[in-house]
C-alpha cells in the first residue's frame, strides 16, 4: 500500500496575484533604500555656492594697502621731525611817528623879537628867519614878506636836529620816507624854500 506524497514533493504555496508575500518572505527583511528626490520637470536643482572666506592677515601684519598708507604716514612724520622749522620773518619796526606841532603863530608866543637874514645868493631877497628869545628852538621862515613855513628842533623822537614844516606837514626824505633832519636852522629853511618854489 502506497502512501500520499511526502513533504518534499509538495508544491510551494503560490501567492495570489496582487498580494504581498507573507511575513516569512525573506525579501521583506531586506533593507529598503530611501528614494532619491526627483526635481519636477522643467526645474533645476539649486546649486549651493561655496562660501569663500576673506583672507585674514596674520596678527601684527596689515594688508598691502594698509602697509602703503602706513609708509606714507611714517615718511610724513620723519619729514616733520627732520625739517628745520621755518622762521617767520619779523615785521620791520616802524619808526615812531612824530606828530606835527601846532603853527608857532598859534602857540600864544609874544611878538617875534629875533630876525636872521638868510643868504640872498641861495634864497633870494627878502628871505629871513623870525624867532623868539623865549623859545630859540623854533623859527618862522618868511619869504617875500609873508610866512612860508617854519623850522623846529627838540621834538620827541627827533632830538637836537631841525625839521622843516611846509603847509602843515614835515618835509620828508625821499629815501627814508621820514622827516628830513638838518643840522642848522638855515639848512632846514632852505628845504622849506625849495618846497615853496616847487609849488609855485
Amino acid at each position: 500500500m502506497t502512501g500520499g506524497p511526502g513533504p518534499a514533493d509538495r508544491p510551494a504555496p503560490v501567492t495570489p496575484r496582487g498580494e504581498t508575500p507573507s511575513p516569512t518572505d525573506p525579501a521583506r527583511d531586506r533593507p529598503q533604500a530611501s528614494p532619491t528626490p526627483v526635481a519636477p520637470r522643467g526645474e533645476t536643482r539649486p546649486v549651493a555656492q561655496p562660501v569663500t572666506a576673506a583672507p585674514v592677515a596674520p596678527r601684527g601684519e596689515t594688508a598691502p594697502g594698509g602697509e602703503r598708507l602706513r609708509e606714507l604716514v611714517d615718511q610724513r612724520l620723519a619729514q616733520q621731525q627732520t625739517a628745520p622749522a621755518q622762521q617767520v620773518p619779523a615785521a620791520p619796526q616802524q619808526p615812531t611817528e612824530v606828530p606835527v606841532p601846532a603853527d608857532p603863530m598859534h602857540r600864544r608866543l609874544p611878538p617875534s623879537d629875533v630876525r636872521v637874514a638868510l643868504d640872498a645868493g641861495r634864497f633870494g631877497d627878502w628871505w629871513a628867519l623870525a624867532g623868539w628869545t623865549v623859545n630859540p628852538d623854533v623859527y618862522l621862515v618868511t619869504g617875500e614878506g609873508h610866512q612860508v613855513g617854519w623850522v623846529e628842533r627838540g621834538l620827541t623822537g627827533i632830538g637836537d636836529r631841525w625839521v622843516a614844516v611846509y603847509e602843515g606837514y614835515f618835509i620828508g626824505d625821499v629815501h627814508t620816507q621820514e622827516a628830513m633832519l638838518h643840522d642848522t636852522p638855515e639848512q632846514a629853511a632852505f628845504t622849506v624854500h625849495t618846497a615853496y618854489l616847487q609849488n609855485l
